[in-house]
């Protein structure tokens, strides 16, 4: 039961703050905002090409995360001891979110140097 609970809390997005999980389209989102705010037409096709890399990487764990929630609901369907198995499953998706979160904060710093101060607050503090 307790592994049931677990991997709801995190299959749910519970355990990422309560749903706040980066999306392919919060990057889409992000891509449109930027599109808007920078003028510089160097830099925008530069963030452009960062948040599609991004996109990428975002789109790769949804992937990950699709999976892992099959993978374990066949392991719960099958009600046989398969404790093992699902906390194996449970610590790929661990492992592969400890990926996607190094990335998208990698792109998050490199966005931030590509963008002035005024383009960052108009999507990130005003408009995000």
């Amino acid at each position: 039961m307790i592994l049931a609970l677990l991997a709801w809390y995190f299959l749910s997005g519970a355990g990422a703050g309560g749903g706040m999980i980066l999306t392919s389209s919060d990057v889409d989102g992000l891509g449109e905002q930027a599109a808007m705010v920078i003028e510089d037409e160097a830099r925008a096709r530069t963030v452009a090409a960062t948040l599609e890399r991004l996109k990428e990487d975002v789109e790769e764990f949804e992937a990950v995360f699709a999976e892992s929630g099959r993978e374990l609901n066949g392991l719960y369907e099958d009600h046989v001891n398969n404790r093992e198995e699902a906390l194996a499953v449970l610590g790929d998706l661990n492992s592969a979110w400890d990926v996607s979160q190094k990335r998208a904060l990698d792109a998050r710093f490199a966005l931030r140097e590509m963008m002035t101060e005024e383009e960052w607050s108009a999507i990130f503090v005003k408009g995000w």
